[in-house]
């Protein structure tokens, strides 16, 4: 739409990753200069215990850099705040999940709660390709979105936008990936 609109400008213009307002563009030193450090843990899938992190909120799911671990590389495959565990793999299919609950989520449309199944698309992050899913009701203000094909490393406290053709539906936070939650 832009280059039919002769905003060519908007096309060589790189969008925003990050933080935009990190000087220096050095977000772990923002983090760590703003929240600091609380050492914890880290464990692989099984439970072993691989070494040590310096705070949960230097890391997100599916990460690959940064863990500083010997013998890697590893992923971060999940991260447990109650016991601030930074739990990790060496495999990537462990960060495949096919399902996530959603809590809030919003339509466009102004509706205020899915009353039955539909079929969508959907994005989990920007920069992510459209997958086929299904919406599924689970109460008045929780969804599970079920995804034809796994996605990799569907991360709670992210967005899930879904659409129906070129329409943009609404979005919902993800609360996990967990099947159990």
């Amino acid at each position: 739409m832009a280059k039919e609109n002769d905003f060519g400008f908007y096309l060589k213009r790189k969008q925003s990753q990050d933080f935009c307002f990190v000087a220096n563009k050095c977000l772990n030193c923002f983090l760590k200069k703003e929240i600091g450090e609380k050492e914890g843990l880290i464990k692989d899938i099984e439970g072993n215990i691989l070494g040590k992190h310096h705070g949960l909120h230097f890391y997100t799911i599916g990460q690959r850099k940064g863990i500083n671990l010997p013998n890697g590389p590893y992923f971060v495959a999940d991260v447990d705040t109650e016991s601030n565990v930074l739990i990790v793999t060496k495999e990537e299919k462990d960060l495949l999940s096919k399902e996530a609950f959603l809590s809030p989520y919003h339509f466009i449309s102004g509706d205020k709660e899915l009353k039955k199944e539909m079929k969508v698309q959907a994005k989990i992050r920007s920069q992510h390709i459209l997958a086929k899913a299904t919406l599924i009701p689970v109460d008045s203000d929780k969804i599970k979105i079920s995804f034809n094909d796994p996605q990799r490393a569907i991360t709670p406290g992210q967005f899930v936008v879904f659409y129906q053709d070129d329409v943009c539906l609404g979005s919902g936070k993800i609360l996990t990936n967990k099947n159990n939650e």
